[in-house]
């Protein structure tokens, strides 16, 4: 076994970097590689994955293009409002992979989910996720994250569909 200088870790996405979801549903594990600056690279056991995310609400949700808060502003956008926030620190197994669940907080309303990823002193990955809104049709309301069907009265029934994953 060779120690490997933090400054010549890689860090590398393997699987599920890119995920939308709807309300009430899980993310899929995302997975990580660790490798040296050889090449070809080599994989490395033992290395340490710091991965920290946080939870927003969707971009525009509570904002007005036109006024924020009382204050006004045309190209200037308002701070995102953090729902919560998460961190874990990994080790890489033999392969050199890692793997984590993007994580909702438990939140059951539409969400756009920030999550970064670093090994050593120079590798760093962003990945963003979406919890996208439950479509409902009858009498339920968007108090629940759930997006009505409009003209669609009556009985309350779930209708859904996939969302759109874009798989690398």
């Amino acid at each position: 076994m060779v120690a490997v200088a933090p400054s010549s870790l890689r860090l590398e996405n393997v699987s599920g970097s890119q995920q939308a979801i709807w309300v009430g549903q899980s993310f899929r594990p995302v997975s990580l590689r660790v490798t040296d600056s050889s090449t070809p690279a080599n994989p490395v056991l033992g290395a340490t994955v710091l991965v920290q995310g946080a939870m927003f609400l969707p971009s525009g949700e509570d904002e007005n293009n036109e006024q924020n808060n009382g204050e006004t502003s045309s190209s200037n956008h308002a701070m995102q409002v953090v729902l919560g926030s998460f961190q874990t620190t990994m080790v890489t197994d033999g392969n050199g992979i890692v793997s984590f669940m993007p994580s909702s907080g438990g939140l059951y309303r539409p969400l756009d989910v920030e999550v970064s990823a670093s090994a050593g002193t120079t590798s760093l990955l962003q990945f963003e996720f979406q919890q996208l809104p439950a479509i409902m049709t009858g009498d339920e309301g968007a108090s629940t994250g759930k997006a009505r069907l409009p003209g669609v009265e009556g009985t309350s029934r779930i209708v859904r569909s996939e969302p759109s994953l874009v798989r690398e």
